[in-house]
């Protein structure tokens, strides 16, 4: 017999049964407490100092009553695993007649049973460079297929400008995806002959495979894997050689039904929703596509950036690029007049709230006018001697470098000292990750770039993307090359990574030589296209936010300032608005 005490009645009560047996009621059952208000379990339990024992045969009633609704709940949650189990074991079972689950979708299964071996052959001599459209094929067989291997059979390996390393695309998909074999064809292979001996000798080598070959200039769109599971589908033109063709593995030569279809060409396409492959005929770009509203450039962005949106990057007003400048100054050097006006234009003309001079103290007579300007910190630094572990040497490669690293951890205005700003920078421009501004050329003669970038002048918030990646770039630093590290390098980053950069071709003009190249004039890269020669700075004063005086001869009213408050030039003027803006132009007249 349980007797409950009075402390247990200020716990949640238990219903408590006594079943009958011939020692007396000492089984108990209990339940889920009770938690309905007002129930008292001690009214269920007899007290035998005060109550009469209980009616056996009403208790053991309500005892088989609670034992058969216990084993009623037993055998229901029972049929209800065997349903499960039975289900599961139907589904296993009539997996390859049956929709194995709605929730796993078409693509899916496509994938997992489908083609999996990818060949591409490379055919020609040394000199040929595995190019953007070339790994636009590639990189649209990763997407599509999602291959266990690629087999680069080459005749002569694909070559690269060693000297400038533009066309790295092949190394980069070798980095990239894990699975790319690369083979070297014996006695020319498929690639001897003619072409359809070609197409011929592919089609025997896929059979004993199976899989795909994808020739370099095609683009596979993503409805391929819609007919990946078919026995046969070529896509081949006999002309050129240019498509697809696909082979069931274990099919004999010659053998299963075959679906012939054509690829379309990529300058005269208007959509690629239902076709299958896009045959590219000429020599482009990542620029070329990155604002392409034609369908051809979608689905490049697609294959290159895994995204159909226009890759242009986005300004975000919630944070806009501090209002501070740096300057690097390695050496105790004189300062000059041009960096004395350059300082005065950050100061009363871009109006920015800081002046940092990263490395040594200036020296010299235009120093000695500037230096108590309230606005203006010398921050000195240690030496660059090594990035990543390899050496550095010189002032401009560590330069390069510390500009980079200011961009990266404080953000900001870089300019270099022979620029002068004659506009303050808006709000807009500002609102950017990061800013920079093309080059009006490329480097040296024949160079595959199309662009490169000016580094004279950067703008950006810390920590952009963009100052990410182009620090991790630094991991193949080249001492032996001045543009490399810091104007050829981060164009490669823009291609790349094209949403993470503005290129505001305003932010500078690069004016070597007193011969201003504004970037936004048709056929700047052409040496003699420049302000003399044309009318391209009809207004100085608004047509970009800063000039940059690089080069060997630098313009008279720039190196003197008798001559700049005489010469009436451009330069001249720029000279005289600095220090009319800084308050200085009065007193120097009279």
């Amino acid at each position: 017999m349980c007797v409950l005490s009075r402390a247990d009645f200020s716990r949640k009560w238990r219903l408590v049964f006594f079943a009958p047996s011939r020692s007396g009621y000492i089984t108990e059952f209990c339940l889920r407490p009770f938690k309905q208000a007002g129930v008292h379990s001690a009214s269920l339990i007899p007290n035998p100092t005060t109550e009469a024992e209980p009616n056996p045969d009403k208790m053991q009633a309500i005892y088989w009553i609670v034992v058969l609704v216990l084993g009623l709940l037993l055998i229901i949650h029972s049929l209800g695993f065997l349903r499960s189990v039975q289900y599961a074991y139907w589904n296993t079972y009539n997996s390859d007649r049956y929709d194995i689950s709605q929730n796993v979708s078409a693509s899916i299964i496509s994938a997992i049973t489908g083609q999996h071996l990818v060949m591409y052959y490379w055919c020609g001599k040394s000199s040929r460079m595995f190019e953007f459209q070339h790994y636009l094929s590639m990189k649209s067989a990763i997407r599509v297929l999602h291959p266990d291997v690629i087999f680069f059979l080459y005749e002569e390996y694909p070559s690269v400008d060693q000297h400038l390393m533009y066309n790295t695309w092949l190394e980069e998909l070798r980095q990239s995806f894990p699975f790319i074999y690369v083979e070297k064809l014996k006695n020319g292979g498929a690639c001897e002959r003619t072409i359809s001996y070609r197409i011929e000798a592919i089609t025997a080598e896929l059979t004993k495979r199976g899989g795909f070959f994808v020739h370099e200039n095609t683009i596979l769109t993503p409805a391929v894997s819609e007919i990946r599971n078919k026995q046969r589908v070529k896509a081949l033109n006999r002309t050129n050689g240019y498509g697809f063709l696909m082979i069931q593995k274990g099919l004999e030569f010659g053998e299963g039904d075959q679906e012939t279809i054509d690829c379309e060409d990529s300058s005269s396409m208007t959509s690629y929703s239902n076709i299958y492959c896009v045959n590219i005929a000429r020599y482009i770009h990542p620029k070329d596509i990155w604002e392409s509203e034609k369908s051809f450039g979608e689905l490049a962005r697609w294959a290159a950036y895994g995204e159909t949106s226009i890759q242009r990057p986005e300004p975000d007003y919630r944070e806009l690029v501090p209002n501070i400048a740096h300057y690097v100054w390695i050496g105790k050097g004189r300062m000059d007049y041009a960096f004395y006006l350059s300082v005065l234009s950050v100061i009363y003309v871009a109006k920015v709230d800081m002046v940092f001079i990263h490395g040594h103290r200036p020296t010299g007579y235009y120093w000695f006018k500037i230096k108590n300007d309230r606005k203006i910190y010398i921050i000195h630094r240690y030496p660059t001697v090594y990035v990543f572990g390899q050496s550095v040497s010189g002032a401009s490669h560590r330069s390069d470098i510390w500009r980079l690293d200011f961009m990266n951890k404080y953000g900001g205005l870089y300019l270099d000292t022979d620029v002068i700003f004659v506009r303050p920078l808006s709000l807009n421009i500002r609102a950017y990750e990061a800013v920079m501004s093309y080059d009006y050329t490329t480097g040296r003669g024949g160079s595959p770039y199309p662009d490169i970038v000016q580094s004279g002048v950067m703008l950006g918030k810390r920590g952009g993307k963009f100052w990410i990646e182009l620090m991790k770039t630094m991991r193949t630093y080249r001492d032996d090359l001045w543009t490399w590290n810091i104007c050829h390098v981060p164009y490669k980053v823009k291609e790349r990574h094209p949403k993470t950069i503005l290129i505001h071709n305003q932010l500078q003009v690069n004016c070597p030589d007193g011969k201003c190249h504004p970037t936004w004039w048709p056929n700047y890269k052409n040496r003699s296209v420049h302000h003399l020669s044309t009318n391209s700075i009809p207004d100085w004063r608004n047509d970009a936010y800063g000039y940059h005086f690089a080069g060997d001869e630098f313009p008279p009213e720039l190196r003197d300032e008798r001559k700049a408050l005489r010469s009436k030039t451009m330069f001249g003027e720029m000279a005289r608005f600095v220090l009319q803006e800084a308050g200085l132009l009065k007193q120097l007249i009279f």
